[in-house]
């Protein structure tokens, strides 16, 4: 989600900035082109941080930040791993019960 307290035009030119390095993403992955594929991703990089969708958190929602943690901490992965724990061969990291 972008940032809501950019204006509309702003938004925009920097969404079309966003698609244009998609595509070249795309394009010079097609042509096996490693150079020019890390320089889109840099431009897709540089679109989305100033979009907003990347970067510094800008909203305060009082929830915390489950991006900063550990796989094997995250509530999705203890919920997962409760789950398969009836089901050996599990590829997760899953913590080992208290």
């Amino acid at each position: 989600m972008a940032d809501p307290t950019i204006d509309e035009a702003r938004r925009t030119g920097l969404v079309d900035q966003l698609m244009v390095a998609r595509r070249a993403v795309r394009g010079a992955r097609q042509a096996f082109d490693r150079e020019a594929e890390a320089d889109a991703r840099r431009a897709v990089d540089e679109a989305k941080r100033a979009l907003g969708e990347r970067g510094p958190v800008w909203w305060v929602d009082g929830a915390s930040d489950l991006n900063r943690q550990l796989g094997e901490e995250h509530a999705l992965c203890r919920l997962v791993c409760e789950a398969r724990s009836f089901r050996p061969g599990t590829t997760l990291n899953c913590p080992k019960p208290p």
